[in-house]
């Protein structure tokens, strides 16, 4: 079957979802705060019940921490001379803790059909993602709690084909120790739990 879609003004869509880092609390990072930033690629097929897609024109998405958990991990050496703990080649430092962090990306691509009404079209896609982040060495495995905020800092779409749709997340997470537990933390079982 032969496909019309085409990349010609892949940039052309709107993202409903950024973060706005110079209205946020990410602007200035606390010292004692730690955070990562990851890149979610994604190859997302359409349900075979959608038809195919001409163009995209709209992005609406969100980002859901659904678990955080502290886990020991090993210690880099310390240089003799300066007592700093040595990064490897990547500038990486492993201080003996580590918080992993499970989320999902909830999104709804708004598209132009390739038919000849060029009716417009949604399609929801719930991607799971997963990452760590580096923290102070003196964090207690049992006792310390920390929420992760996510920031997403940019979204690249472009067509594989009419089919198939390359997708890029720049991910920001921030975390910050808390007393309580973080709200929310339930993984999305529908795409109704992804509020976009």
């Amino acid at each position: 079957m032969y496909c019309t879609c085409s990349n010609n003004g892949a940039s052309n869509y709107s993202v409903v979802g950024l973060c706005d880092v110079s209205k946020s609390k990410f602007k200035t990072i606390a010292e004692n705060n730690a955070w990562t930033e990851i890149s979610v690629p994604e190859a997302l097929i359409l349900p075979d019940c959608k038809p195919n897609i001409e163009k995209i024109d709209k992005v609406y998405i969100n980002a859901e921490i659904t678990s955080t958990k502290v886990i020991n991990t090993p210690v880099v050496p310390t240089d003799n001379t300066t007592r700093q703990l040595k990064p490897n080649s990547e500038g990486q430092i492993l201080t003996g803790k580590k918080l992993l962090v499970d989320g999902f990306l909830c999104q709804t691509i708004v598209y132009t059909a390739a038919i000849p009404e060029q009716a417009v079209y949604t399609v929801k896609f719930n991607v799971p993602f997963c990452t760590f982040i580096v923290l102070n060495g003196n964090t207690n495995v049992d006792i310390d709690k920390f929420c992760v905020t996510p920031c997403i800092e940019d979204v690249f779409i472009s067509l594989i084909n009419c089919r198939t749709i390359f997708k890029n997340v720049t991910l920001f997470l921030y975390s910050e120790k808390v007393e309580m537990n973080c709200p929310g933390g339930r993984r999305p079982v529908t795409t109704a739990d992804c509020r976009i």
